[in-house]
């Protein structure tokens, strides 16, 4: 592991982040309870961080892709409530703004799990609130980025998972871990979907090693790879997990890889060339 130069606006979690050519952008997040539209780009060249154009809506646990150098928002959850948008944005990174896209008008969450097959992303899962009752979803929705169009799926997920991991790899979605409700129904379970089979259904495979949620993963090349999380019960772990752990899915199986520096929770991380970035966090 390296240190690179911390984040210049100062701690966050709960953001999202996403890559464009040699750069990064962290995107939303929460700071004293409340979400933010602050954007800030770091340059991965020059180890240097600035101010990107706000989110045009303050998010947290915003749902983030990065396809063709754009960076695309698709829903999230907003202010202290943590109620759900299904405004959609795309970062133009020439002009240096965000577009409005269309909106996901049918079960819009946040902190789901996000895969891109060409020009094509699916969300699995996120968290819906609706005042206190905070409902871990479902659903799997697609967004044509060609067609500027939503499509719902009539495949569900087993059972709802928030906070999860995953990732699209040869044409079948993942679901790794994750919550189911609450912070601390932490789930180890790994889904499968094969998209292009006639008629989906998601499918088990080897569990993660270490069961939590609120941790982001990357895929690069064939792999999986997770990084830290929530839902720890051990003695002054203060709730989270330093654990970096991989999942081949050629093989089916799971390795472990040297541990975070710090542990942490409530963040997103990307890849630029075969380097993973991992900035803030909880």
């Amino acid at each position: 592991w390296k240190s690179l130069q911390p984040i210049a606006g100062g701690t966050r979690q709960e953001h999202s982040t996403g890559a464009t050519g040699s750069k990064i952008l962290i995107i939303g997040g929460m700071v004293n309870g409340d979400s933010i539209d602050k954007v800030e780009i770091y340059d991965t060249q020059k180890d240097s961080w600035s101010n990107g154009p706000p989110l045009p809506v303050a998010m947290h646990h915003p749902n983030i892709a990065s396809v063709d150098d754009n960076i695309y928002v698709l829903g999230g959850l907003t202010g202290k409530t943590w109620a759900p948008t299904g405004k959609s944005f795309k970062y133009d990174a020439t002009a240096n703004k965000w577009v409005e896209l269309a909106e996901m008008t049918n079960n819009p969450s946040g902190s789901s799990v996000l895969g891109v097959s060409g020009k094509i992303v699916y969300v699995a899962g996120g968290l819906q609130t609706n005042g206190a009752n905070r409902t871990s979803g479902r659903a799997l929705a697609s967004y044509d980025i060609a067609a500027n169009k939503w499509t719902t799926h009539e495949v569900l997920l087993p059972e709802g998972r928030d906070h999860a991991g995953g990732g699209l790899i040869d044409g079948v979605l993942y679901v790794i871990g994750g919550r189911l409700g609450t912070p601390t129904s932490t789930h180890g379970t790994t889904l499968a979907l094969n998209l292009t089979a006639e008629s989906p259904k998601w499918v088990e495979k080897a569990p993660i090693p270490t069961k939590r949620g609120g941790f982001p993963s990357i895929v690069l090349g064939k792999k999986v790879f997770t990084f830290g999380g929530e839902g720890n019960s051990a003695p002054d772990s203060k709730g989270v997990f330093p654990q970096v752990e991989v999942y081949d899915t050629t093989t089916d199986k799971w390795t472990s890889l040297p541990t975070l520096k710090t542990p942490r929770h409530g963040f997103q991380g990307t890849v630029i060339g075969n380097t993973i970035y991992l900035p803030g966090g909880g």
